[in-house]
């Protein structure tokens, strides 16, 4: 690197850092637990990715000259990586980069850390130097805070995971002519799919093939005294020593057996939760290495499935030469297993040619049920989804995927079971994908954020009431009542109901119009007044009628409304449209004596309604024309002046008129003739008078009878005379 990319690293930053955009902490992992791993994307591509960054600041608790040592080794365990290529490798998107204060690669997305969900920080000791005890202390705090986030592996975990670590060690020793030499679980991954991913090649050695064929390789190391070695070195310049082979230490090199026995010593850790020699916690430490290993001939295994047991066993040996090989292991009849033998079905789906595909996925609905939804998800989910892509095999994938997608969280579904599902929605071929998914709306709408529901699912909803096909037609309009509680009004009345008005009046099929008549009856609840008025009760006046079927359907929507607490419909309503709309209905040549019977019961009900209503509007519009005409002072009759009452005698001439004007009532007429042709000489001022007093009799009210003239006058014409003369109440 020159001079001038070293400046410009250590001015701009990481290269890797400058094209992702970091995310949470996940894991940590690698040589002593230093590479802390985070959750990523591309800042180009918004590709998901896994960024392992190491801050060199961690490194300053020790000698310089120590420290570039560990840091050389921390660069080949990131360069190393970039090299390999295999399913079972982790796989490198971002080749290492190095700034002043930082050293970054970055990955397929990955999930866990095997240390972290063991829990097990990369060694533990009493050191009693500074930078041993920092190292520790910060191995295990970063231990500590991944594990809090990690699950407890399952066994059928352990077995498809156990299963590709071995096909990934075979590829090391085969194809790539490598020997790992440091496998512990520090250095084993687990991807967002689940899958098992080898990694911390910071020890590894390419191997070396002798005259006989055997592989062997002499550590680099080989000369340091691991009896004199302290923590810190531990850590970061040695391989995992819990892990570690015999003849690491004894003989001073290793083979591909080697890694045998450190993968042996990995298998009991994830069973027993410890490996199989703590070399930290050992009478003597790990000064007294050869006599540690000594202890394990003494181990119990019954922590051990029993088919696994014996190799564990073997491939412990203190003797490289009696360890089992690898390829032994994978043929163990503990990875034996239906689900084992799916999942590398699965993994390798891509490959496989449609027709064994199909054959497949047949069988997989029987294996989920028997899986927790965590490796439902992880396992046997993500697989499914990429394949949704080929449309041929759509209708044999749903039914898988649907089935996991019920124990879903809302939050898992919209965030990854949905976005796959999208371009599902818009097929309509063939025709099972949209059949099924109908099949399915009660799911969706429970699942799916309100958005999507409304921009994606309702929709789909929506196709298949316009579908010329007359089964899907069938089918959605029975789907509809169940899943009405899910739709919103707005989309209820604007979309639901004019494609069902359009499936009523069009379809060829009486079946379909039938059952669509019978789905309205089922969701008026969801409508209002209005709506009822607007829509729906013309829309049944239009109804082609060919068969009995739809009378009773029609008959069956005004009956749901009329008995409604809030839907039913008033007396104007039932005299001026309904009676008249049902009333020859009934009379339809196809209806029997039993279904003519039922249109007569309802149309019963509604008359008595109708009455009843009607009545008692007509009694309310009485009783307000008798308050209306009734006394304005009060009246001295047995009923005390109330309208209505029984004595109707005041309402005669001589039962009103005596009261008013405190005599016989004949006697005041006449008396009113006389005034009334005195005052004719006097010109219009009498005449005002005169009619202002007949009005004044004729309405009823109380006539203004002047004391001085004993004249009755007109108020608003004799403006004067009230203003010289005082009026008085009758007697």
């Amino acid at each position: 690197m020159s001079f001038v990319d070293k400046l410009a690293r250590a001015v701009l930053g990481n290269p890797v850092l400058r094209e992702y955009e970091l995310g949470a902490q996940i894991a940590t992992g690698g040589l002593g637990l230093s590479w802390k791993v985070f959750d990523a994307h591309s800042k180009a591509t918004n590709a998901r990715a896994s960024v392992f960054l190491l801050d060199k600041k961690q490194l300053d608790k020790f000698p310089k000259p120590r420290r570039e040592v560990i840091l050389e080794f921390l660069r080949r365990e990131g360069q190393q990586l970039a090299r390999l290529r295999h399913p079972n490798i982790l796989d490198v998107v971002c080749p290492l980069e190095e700034a002043g204060d930082s050293l970054a690669f970055a990955t397929e997305p990955i999930a866990h850390c095997l240390a972290n969900i063991l829990a097990q920080p990369a060694s533990s000791s009493s050191a009693s130097d500074a930078a041993a005890a920092a190292a520790a202390a910060a191995a295990a705090a970063a231990a500590a805070a991944a594990a809090a986030a990690a699950p407890a592996l399952e066994e059928l975990e352990l077995q498809f995971g156990l299963l590709q670590l071995t096909q990934a060690l075979l590829f090391c020793h085969r194809e790539a002519r490598l020997i790992h030499g440091n496998i512990n679980p520090g250095a084993v991954f687990i991807n967002a799919k689940g899958d098992w991913k080898l990694g911390g090649f910071a020890f590894a050695l390419t191997a070396v093939y002798s005259a006989d064929g055997a592989q062997t390789a002499f550590h680099q190391t080989a000369n340091y005294d691991y009896a004199a070695a302290n923590h810190a070195d531990m850590l970061y310049l040695q391989p995992s020593v819990n892990y570690l082979a015999p003849e690491y230490v004894t003989v001073r090199y290793c083979t591909a057996a080697s890694d045998v026995y450190s993968l042996a010593s990995l298998i009991y850790a994830l069973f027993a939760k410890q490996p199989l020699v703590n070399h930290q916690t050992a009478p003597g430490g790990p000064k007294n290495f050869e006599s540690n290993i000594g202890l394990i001939q003494h181990l119990q295994l019954e922590q051990i499935p029993a088919a696994l047991a014996p190799f564990v066993r073997r491939a412990s040996s203190f003797e490289s030469q009696g360890r089992p090989a690898l390829t032994e292991l994978a043929s163990n009849p503990w990875f034996d297993n239906a689900y084992v033998v799916a999942f590398t079905f699965l993994s390798s789906l891509a490959a496989v040619p449609d027709a064994q595909k199909v054959q497949f996925l047949k069988g997989v609905p029987r294996l989920i049920p028997k899986l927790s939804q965590r490796v439902c998800q992880n396992r046997v989910l993500l697989p499914l989804l990429v394949e949704l892509k080929n449309t041929a095999l759509i209708p044999f994938l749903l039914p898988s995927v649907f089935m996991i997608a019920e124990k879903a969280s809302q939050q898992d579904f919209a965030t990854h079971i949905l976005p796959a599902l999208l371009p599902v929605f818009a097929l309509q071929e063939p025709i099972q994908i949209l059949i099924f998914l109908l099949q399915k709306m009660e799911l969706l709408l429970a699942k799916a954020p309100a958005a999507a529901v409304k921009q994606h699912i309702l929709p789909l909803l929506y196709r298949a009431l316009e579908s010329s096909n007359s089964q899907v037609q069938e089918l959605c309009v029975r789907i509809i009542p169940t899943i009405a509680s899910g739709i919103d009004y707005a989309s209820m009345r604007g979309s639901v109901l004019p494609r069902l008005e359009k499936v009523i009046l069009e379809s060829e099929s009486s079946t379909v119009r039938i059952n669509t008549l019978v789905c309205l009856s089922k969701i008026v609840d969801h409508l209002d007044k209005h709506t009822m008025e607007e829509k729906v009760y013309p829309l049944l006046e239009r109804v082609p009628i060919s068969e009995a079927g739809v009378c009773m359907a029609i008959l069956g929507i005004h009956d749901s409304l009329f008995r409604h607490a809030k839907l039913s419909p008033d007396a104007s309503l039932i005299a001026s449209r309904l009676l008249p709309f049902l009333i020859p209905l009934s009379m339809h040549p196809t209806l029997n004596a039993r279904q003519f019977g039922m249109f007569s019961t309802i149309l019963r009900d509604m008359f008595k309604k109708f009455e009843s209503e009607h009545m008692s509007k007509l009694e309310q519009i009485s009783q307000l024309d008798t308050m209306a005409s009734g006394p304005i002072n009060g009246s001295t009759g047995s009923s005390g002046g109330i309208p209505g009452s029984a004595d109707t005698g005041m309402m005669s001439s001589n039962g009103f008129a005596a009261p008013v004007f405190g005599g016989a009532a004949d006697d005041q007429l006449r008396r009113m003739e006389e005034l009334f042709a005195r005052e004719d000489a006097g010109g219009g001022r009498a005449t005002c008078r005169r009619k202002a007093a007949r009005r004044a009799y004729d309405d009823c009210n109380e006539p203004q009878f002047c004391s001085q003239t004993h004249e009755y006058l007109d108020a608003g014409c004799c403006s004067d005379t009230l203003g010289r003369t005082g009026f008085q109440q009758p007697l």
